[in-house]
């Protein structure tokens, strides 16, 4: 049994993108602050339902996640990004050994490396990468074999982490 839905279309980020276009040219009703507010309700529930959770600190997520990098790591060119998006975490100077075991959990079963990436790769599910997440993951998972586009949503995944981890 998959802990993930890729047939699930995350849109809060498409919805956000719409509504903040919309308020600048006067024709919504809503402040960007309410904009914002409404896409991080709907961002929670797409998290939530992707995962088939009910619960944002529900086990099936943790599970989820690394069943999920398990299979879609062995992608080269999932890898080669995942590897720079890694690199550029570790040159925050966090210690990632002591962050990891209170996020995971001390576990004797995995490395600190494997502990380090599947650290980097929940970071991903956040608000700002999750939606572009969703996509690489889909698109991997579903074998599509479309190297284009999963190189262009690789890009853009490179791209936010690189504004989320300088930010």
């Amino acid at each position: 049994m998959s802990f993930y839905d890729t047939a699930f279309d995350v849109k809060y980020n498409d919805i956000r993108e719409e509504l903040l276009e919309k308020a600048r040219r006067g024709g919504v009703e809503y402040s960007t602050e309410d904009v914002e507010n409404i896409c991080e309700e709907l961002y929670r529930h797409e998290l939530l339902s992707v995962f088939k959770a009910t619960d944002i600190n529900d086990d099936t997520i943790n599970l989820a996640i690394i069943d999920i990098f398990s299979r879609i790591i062995t992608n080269i060119l999932f890898k080669q990004t995942f590897e720079v998006i890694v690199t550029r975490f570790c040159k925050l100077n966090i210690d990632y050994d002591e962050l990891s075991s209170r996020i995971h959990g001390a576990s004797s079963e995995t490395t600190p490396q494997r502990n380090l990436d599947l650290m980097v790769f929940s970071s991903l599910f956040t608000h700002k990468t999750f939606h572009i997440t969703h996509k690489c993951i889909r698109h991997i998972m579903l074998n599509i074999e479309d190297n284009v586009t999963l190189t262009c949503y690789l890009n853009a995944l490179n791209k936010l982490s690189t504004e989320f981890y300088n930010a």
